[in-house]
C-alpha cells in the first residue's frame, strides 16, 4: 500500500489529497448532503462503541450535535478505559465504520475516502501517541521499508493489516452498528446502558 503525507494534518492518508485549491474545508472534499454527514457520523461514533459493548468495557456516554446548517458534525465518546488491543481497534473502527456507510450507499470515491481520512486524523494521532515508539510506525512515518512484509510474515505495523481486522469485527457486527447509529441520530446522546440496548451486542461478547 502506498501512502500520502497531508501536511496541513501531519498524518499519512491511503487515498491522495483531492485536487482543490488550498486552504478548502474538507466538507468541500466530502461533498454529501447535511443529513448523510450526520448518518456518517453517527455511524462513526457506533463504530467506537462497538468496540466497548463486545469487550464488555463501559463508557460515559456517546454523543452527537450538528452545526450550524447540518454541515459540520460534532461527535465524540467519553470515558475511554480500555486494554491496549481494544484501544487500538476502537481507534480505527470510526474510521472504518463510515467508510463501509460511503461504500454500502455507494457514495465511495476516493475523494471522499480521503475526507474520512482526514475527518478521523484525531483518532490517528491518539492511536500514534497510544502505541510504543517502535509500533504503528506506518502512522507517522512514510517508510516503504516499514510499510513492506518480511520474509517471515506481514508486519504489525502497516495500518492496512489493522484496517482489515477492524473491517472484519464490524463484519461480524454491522447490524447491530447501523442500529446504534440510527439511535445516536435520534437521540444525540446515549449512556452506555442505552447504547448496549439499542444495539444488542451481549455484554463482554
Amino acid at each position: 500500500m502506498s501512502w500520502s503525507y497531508e501536511p496541513d494534518l501531519d498524518i499519512h492518508t491511503c487515498n491522495p489529497a483531492p485536487n482543490i485549491r488550498r486552504p478548502f474545508p474538507i466538507s468541500q472534499a466530502l461533498d454529501l448532503t447535511p443529513r448523510q454527514v450526520r448518518h456518517m457520523s453517527t455511524v462513526h461514533e457506533a463504530g467506537h462503541a462497538a468496540v466497548f459493548l463486545t469487550a464488555g468495557v463501559p463508557f460515559d456516554y456517546l454523543a452527537f450535535s450538528a452545526g450550524p446548517g447540518g454541515e459540520h458534525c460534532i461527535s465524540g465518546i467519553s470515558g475511554i478505559n480500555l486494554a491496549a488491543a481494544d484501544h487500538v481497534r476502537c481507534c480505527v473502527a470510526g474510521e472504518r465504520a463510515s467508510d463501509r456507510w460511503l461504500r454500502d450507499h455507494q457514495l465511495w470515491t476516493p475523494d471522499r475516502a480521503w475526507a474520512n481520512e482526514a475527518l478521523s486524523a484525531s483518532d490517528r494521532r491518539q492511536l500514534a501517541g497510544h502505541l510504543p515508539a517502535n509500533g504503528l510506525m506506518a502512522l507517522v512515518v512514510n517508510d516503504d521499508d516499514l510499510l513492506a512484509p518480511p520474509v517471515d510474515g506481514p508486519r504489525l505495523d502497516d495500518l492496512s493489516l489493522l484496517h482489515a481486522e477492524v473491517d472484519a469485527f464490524l463484519d461480524s457486527l454491522w447490524p447491530q452498528v447501523l442500529r446504534l447509529g440510527e439511535a445516536l441520530d435520534r437521540h444525540g446522546r446515549l449512556d452506555y446502558a442505552q447504547a448496549r440496548e439499542h444495539a444488542g451486542i451481549p455484554c463482554g461478547r
